[in-house]
């Protein structure tokens, strides 16, 4: 916790985001935007997950801004990890499956 804190009082953090945005910066230190879609694969969910179609046919989000999509997504845990955990929880206390 010292370090993550450290890191955050110093600004390293701040300038490391800023550095992730600029175009200027070397490759390796950019943070790669990413699509929607590949974002929902990442957390094993379906691409289109928190989307509508709307008439012509494009996707469309009537709940969510763009940010809060990708904020919802991203403080999710990912699906195959809550079910490797649910799976290792309910033998560790050898219960039987429900379903």
């Amino acid at each position: 916790r010292e370090l993550a804190a450290s890191a955050v009082d110093s600004g390293r953090v701040s300038r490391w985001l800023q550095a992730g945005r600029d175009p200027k910066a070397p490759p390796s230190a950019r943070v790669k935007a990413r699509s929607w879609a590949e974002c929902c694969r990442l957390q094993g969910m379906p691409e289109d997950w928190l989307m509508e179609r709307n008439a012509k046919g494009e996707l469309h989000s009537p709940l969510f801004t763009k940010e809060g999509r990708f904020t919802v997504l991203g403080n999710g845990v990912p699906l195959p990890l809550g079910r490797a955990l649910a799976r290792a929880v309910r033998e560790a206390l050898r219960v039987p499956c429900l379903g």
